[in-house]
């Protein structure tokens, strides 16, 4: 039995050379891929693989499956739409073109393998392994991964943490944590840094705004369009709510934030209790003005406005 514990795009210096390079494993030869959550460096080379060879199964939480299926679909039509603009720049130099990493048909080729297993619940692969996800609490559907094996007649445990989520996050549940282990596979991006209360944070972006609309500005956040935007849409939410801020017009500039907020919403399952309370009323009272930019003629027109509003977008379309 031949197990992959995520399957991620690389992003950063010579990512398109990184990205194209042999896998170090036959494809065809893996039985099961666990993805631990739905951000693209864990998951974005899964129609790769199963383009290369993969026919097995992709375990991962009901919310992550959701998500990834708007998030390949929009990695897709990126990788086809460089490629098209990269075939025009070869033709003119006389080179060959690479063909895109994936193509949306590869990602219809994906989702059927898809295998979404409920948090806290053991599961048996065969051959004495078995495996639960946890709630990672860093993105909705995120998890840590237990799997239990058999080495030389005795159990033992091994743990993929996944990305960790910070504890009183908006929205998620904090991260639950495995109780033993043999082995330990952690991430460490924050491990030696201590965060700021998210209550300083949330003030900082009260004063913020503030200063910014005193001034006659608007306020531009870049953020990623699954996980962050979803945060920010509901943390302005809640300071209109408490009289903090006041008629607040929020310009969400991605249409795959969109869909991921349709996805977030969908799931109120993994909420924690504050946000479950929050969304279990219709009697919202005070709310943003929340304003989805359709298309690219919208985006411009943002441009004319001189004052009063918040645009959250991708960094790139903050440019």
């Amino acid at each position: 039995m031949k197990i992959l514990i995520d399957c991620g795009l690389f992003q950063g210096e010579n990512s398109e050379e990184v990205n194209r390079e042999p896998f170090d494993f036959n494809p065809a030869d893996i039985d099961f891929i666990f993805v631990t959550h739905a951000h693209i460096d864990h998951s974005g080379l899964l129609p790769r693989i199963v383009r290369e060879g993969f026919s097995g199964r992709i375990l991962t939480t009901q919310a992550t499956r959701d998500l990834l299926e708007i998030m390949l679909y929009d990695a897709a039509q990126i990788q086809q739409s460089d490629a098209a603009w990269q075939a025009k720049r070869a033709l003119r130099a006389a080179r060959i073109p690479l063909e895109p990493l994936y193509t949306i048909e590869d990602v219809q080729k994906t989702m059927p393998f898809f295998d979404a297993k409920p948090y806290g619940t053991v599961f048996h692969l065969g051959k004495g392994v078995k495996f639960r996800f946890l709630d990672a609490g860093h993105i909705l559907g995120s998890g840590t991964l237990e799997m239990w094996f058999q080495d030389d007649g005795k159990e033992k445990k091994i743990v993929f943490s996944g990305d960790i989520g910070k504890k009183s996050n908006p929205i998620v549940r904090d991260p639950s944590v495995p109780v033993e282990a043999d082995f330990v596979i952690m991430e460490s991006t924050y491990g030696n840094r201590l965060h700021k209360p998210l209550t300083d944070s949330i003030e900082e972006l009260v004063q913020a705004i503030k200063v910014t609309f005193k001034k006659g500005g608007n306020v531009y956040i870049p953020a990623f369009a699954v996980g962050r935007t979803q945060d920010l849409l509901y943390i302005l939410n809640n300071l209109v709510r408490e009289k903090r801020l006041f008629d607040i017009h929020v310009y969400l500039d991605s249409p795959l934030a969109e869909e991921a907020t349709k996805v977030y919403l969908s799931h109120p399952e993994v909420f924690d209790e504050e946000a479950k309370g929050r969304f279990s009323t219709h009697a919202f009272g005070d709310s943003i003005k929340l304003h989805f930019v359709q298309n690219v003629q919208e985006s411009i027109a943002l441009n004319r406005i001189r004052s009063g509003i918040i645009v959250i977008a991708g960094s790139g379309m903050c440019d």
